[in-house]
């Protein structure tokens, strides 16, 4: 039962690889074949369907990549937003994910906006970005704060210093 939830989401990603690659290329034949690679994907395929952030952090970031092609709206700016906080829950490297949002917000205009719509001024949109990640990382911080009185993790950052392979095994 636990492992359902993670299961769907790796059956979600060949049909969001497959309208991925329609998004970007508009050939149907690419999209299929995109499609059959991300259902058959060699490597990753035994660690989708497990308790692990494998398949979620997939979705999550094929996601982002789709909502950072449409129209510059509030709505995209603060799905980014929300979707880079998702990640940076679910992953230590999920941090990473919030530049990328901003810069999303800053330089990709993304499909050109219905008509009578105006895109968002950039401003606003990193506004809303970081409002929205805001909404998802506080409750997270101000829980950590209370418990290990530092915002993140305080061991968060200490891989950083391990040098070879065999230091994974006498860490910290």
């Amino acid at each position: 039962a636990a492992r359902a939830l993670f299961l769907l989401t790796a059956a979600l990603l060949p049909v969001l690889t497959a309208r991925l690659s329609w998004e970007i290329g508009g050939r149907s034949d690419h999209a299929i074949l995109a499609g059959i690679l991300a259902a058959f994907s060699g490597v990753y395929l035994p660690y989708l369907g497990v308790t692990d952030t494998f398949s979620p952090a997939a979705c999550l970031g094929g996601l982002f990549l789709l909502l950072a092609l449409r129209p510059q709206t509030l709505w995209r700016a603060a799905g980014l937003g929300l979707l880079a906080g998702l990640m940076h829950l679910g992953r230590a490297d999920g941090l990473l994910w919030l530049p990328a949002a901003l810069a999303a917000c800053l330089f990709i205009k993304g499909r050109e906006p219905a008509p009578g719509k105006r895109p968002a001024g950039r401003g606003t949109a990193l506004l809303f970005c970081l409002l929205a990640y805001a909404a998802v990382m506080v409750p997270w911080m101000v829980r950590n704060l209370q418990v290990f009185g530092s915002l993140l993790l305080p061991g968060g950052l200490r891989p950083l210093w391990l040098v070879t392979y065999d230091q994974m095994f006498s860490y910290p």
